[in-house]
């Protein structure tokens, strides 16, 4: 919980390769989109209500279900990270 006045943290990640959380998580047999959510540690409900995605999409793209770019963007907003990094997961 932030106290009045007090600054939101800036989430730092670490540039994407073998050693990047997501990586390690996938290689580990978690979907790109559930990687990259126990990564951000920001629950389903939070991610739809912020993005504007239904929860019925974000359960598909757990399943393997493709996002949109529009998709990428909102997402990547949400966890502060760049679009670019969401689309090497998908490779």
């Amino acid at each position: 919980m932030r106290r009045k006045g007090e600054r939101k943290l800036e989430r730092q990640w670490t540039p994407w390769g073998p050693g990047h959380p997501v990586v390690r998580m996938m290689a580990s047999g978690d979907s790109w989109f559930r990687a990259w959510q126990g990564q951000a540690g920001i629950v389903w409900p939070v991610i739809a209500r912020r993005c504007g995605i239904s929860m019925d999409r974000l359960m598909e793209m757990d399943r393997g279900a493709m996002p949109s770019a529009e998709e990428i963007e909102k997402l990547a907003k949400l966890w502060n990270c760049p679009a670019e990094d969401i689309e090497r997961s998908l490779l």
